[in-house]
């Protein structure tokens, strides 16, 4: 049978199997109950950070709903398109361009709605129109459209003296400028929040 060695060598063996234990016991048992601590300590932390950060936004929501309502009543109206999905944001813009146009006395005669596209942190809904009317009432809705709110963009612009679907010789008829028929087709934009 073999003996632990004494003198010397037993203590020095002693003591490395006591830091071994100590240093086994600090990695099984301390270290992760000190890392446990630890992390619940900065959840908590960045908790009441952010409690606080609400508090405060919670406190300025009043001043922030005033100085809103004041920008909007100054400016006009809502610069982007109602609705959180395409397809209502698409409808609004519908409902905005066909009200603009008939407010001018002007006569929508299509629209088709557009894919839409990401633009950023918007997406950018379109229609593709066509409308009707002589050169006053067709200047009329471009001047709607420029003060319009909820702002609107206007691409791919086409003219024609002659009604829809009316032929060049139809256009002969008539000057436009002395209140002859012209049609439009063009592209009308709006955005709205993604």
């Amino acid at each position: 049978m073999k003996y632990l060695p004494d003198g010397v060598a037993g203590k020095a063996l002693a003591l490395a199997i006591l830091v071994f234990a100590v240093g086994f016991f600090y990695l099984a048992v301390v270290s992760p109950v000190l890392a446990f601590y630890d992390d619940r300590s900065q959840r908590l932390e960045q908790r009441a950070a952010l409690a606080e950060r609400y508090q405060l936004l919670v406190r300025q929501l009043p001043s922030l709903q005033e100085a809103d309502k004041h920008w909007r009543d100054e400016a006009g109206g809502e610069l982007l398109l109602e609705g959180q999905s395409d397809a209502i944001a698409s409808a609004s813009l519908q409902g905005e361009m066909k009200s603009l146009v008939e407010d001018a006395g002007a006569k929508l005669s299509s629209a088709q709605v557009l894919a839409a596209d990401n633009a950023g942190r918007f997406r950018r809904v379109g229609l593709h129109v066509v409308l009707s009317g002589d050169f006053k009432l067709v200047t009329s809705v471009f001047r709607a459209m420029e003060t319009a709110r909820p702002k609107l963009y206007v691409g791919n612009f086409d003219l024609h003296a002659g009604g829809v679907g009316g032929s060049e010789d139809d256009s002969d008829s008539g000057d436009a400028g002395d209140g002859g028929e012209l049609t439009v087709t063009m592209d009308i934009y709006g955005f709205h929040a993604a």
